[in-house]
């Protein structure tokens, strides 16, 4: 998109180039339990790549060098997600009971680059590791 400026077209600060969602889901009979997958992919978010930095040393602090706007992106995020559930009928009490297990592969993925205080290293703040969440829903 352009910046409004009369400049150069480039990404959205919030491109996701590709986004994939695809679930599956299944009922055992017999026995009523539901089984779901859940399977994400998304293309990282664009970034400015920070290059270098000059020392200001009356102010004493780095000030970084920018290469080109949302010329970088973040790692691509993949995740797989777990869950399984059981609805009980107890008279007019509808009980719902699951487990869910969130990121299943334990995949670290990247939510946003971070950098060294004087910018001569970067890295990755990841997301939530593994994560088994413990459901129950009651209705009247």
């Amino acid at each position: 998109a352009a910046d409004g400026t009369g400049g150069a077209w480039r990404l959205s600060d919030y491109d996701q180039t590709h986004v994939l969602t695809a679930v599956v889901a299944y009922r055992i009979p017999g026995v009523e339990l539901d089984v779901s997958l859940r399977f994400r992919y998304a293309t990282g978010s664009p970034r400015t790549n920070v290059w270098g930095a000059i020392y200001d040393a009356a102010a004493d602090r780095y000030t970084p060098r920018f290469g080109a706007h949302n010329g970088i992106r973040v790692p691509d995020f993949v995740q797989l997600d777990a869950r399984i559930g059981r609805r009980f009928e107890l008279g007019p009490l509808r009980l719902d009971v699951s487990l869910e297990v969130l990121n299943v592969w334990n995949q670290a993925n990247a939510e946003e680059i971070v950098y060294a205080p004087d910018y001569s290293s970067r890295g990755y703040v990841a997301g939530l590791p593994i994560l088994p969440v413990l459901g129950l829903r009651g209705e009247l």
